[in-house]
Order: structure tokens, then sequence, then C-alpha cells
């Protein structure tokens, strides 16, 4: 604008998001509930898959709420064997408990589909994001988003708008 360029013909495609058809939101089964979880993105130490895992690890027995969480992510094998032996430790539990579902890699194709299956999407990173992918890919499709109260996170989700901040790096209340 301070050029002389027309506002109106600015246009901002933030990391290159463009609009996309909101999915609607997911099927529930009668007695259920909003309780359905996503994590989505590449396995790093940074990306806090653990801090999402203890969180599932601490809920009742029996899950009364029928809480589960859909690990939709790239890159594991890629790891530390020391990261790849700790995340395993703790999802294998929460797997044969019912609660974890460990998804995997997605095409980008594939992204939609696994995005509407889910109700929310979890970013627990504990690293300083500056402009999170995931963030703007869960607000294309619709989807609210829980996250860490820093960095990019932090700016991009509005806490009980559009979605909820927590603690980082705290797996409980």
């Amino acid at each position: 604008r301070s050029w002389g360029l027309d506002p109106a013909r600015i246009v901002t495609l933030e990391n290159g998001q463009e609009d996309a058809t909101t999915l609607p939101p997911r099927p529930l089964e009668p007695g259920t509930g909003r309780a359905r979880f996503g994590f989505f993105g590449q396995v790093s130490a940074f990306k806090g898959i653990d801090v999402l895992l203890k969180a599932l690890a601490l809920l009742p027995k029996g899950n009364p709420a029928r809480i589960q969480v859909d690990i939709n992510c790239a890159h594991l094998e890629q790891q530390t064997p020391e990261l790849q032996e700790h995340l395993k430790e703790l999802a294998e539990p929460l797997i044969r408990q019912g609660v974890l579902h460990w998804a995997g890699a997605y095409a980008p194709g594939e992204q939609a589909s696994r995005m509407a299956g889910v109700d929310w999407v979890v970013v627990p990173s504990i690293w300083w994001e500056n402009s999170p992918m995931i963030i703007q890919e869960a607000f294309v499709f619709g989807r609210p988003v829980i996250c860490s109260d820093i960095g990019g996170m932090a700016e991009k989700v509005r806490d009980g708008v559009d979605g909820l901040h927590f603690q980082i790096g705290r797996a409980h209340v």
C-alpha cells in the first residue's frame, strides 16, 4: 500500500493454503461426543508426540469418555533408536486399550479423508513453531486445534474461539 498499490488487488495466501471445502463434522454414533483427536505431521523429538501419549495414559481406566487418538505421522524410522523405543513404550499400552490408533504416514491426497475422521487436531509441539502448516490445514478443513501455548501455535489458534491452548510440555491439567 505504501508503494501505491491498490489494496483491493492484494491477496495473501498463507503458506499457499487455498480455500478448500470445509469438511462436515464427523458423524457421531448415538451416545458419543466429539472425542476423536488427530495428530498430523512428522515425528521428531520436538513435535511433542510423547506429551500427547503421556496425557492419554492419564485417562481413567475404561475410558468412559470414549476418547480415541489417531497418530498420522511420517519418519518415525528416521528418528534415533532411543526416541523410537520411547514412543513405542508409550504407545503400545494405549493401542492395546483401544485409545490410540497409530495410522502412520499418509499421502497429501489422503489428508482430507483422515481429517474427516477426527473432531480435533492436536499440535503438542515443544518448540516455537513459527507458522505450523497443520494448523492452517486443520482450519481449511474446519477442525479446531488443541495446541501448545507458545510461538506460532498460540498466535494462530485463538484460545476458546477456534481451538484451545495448553501449557507447553504438560501432559496433565
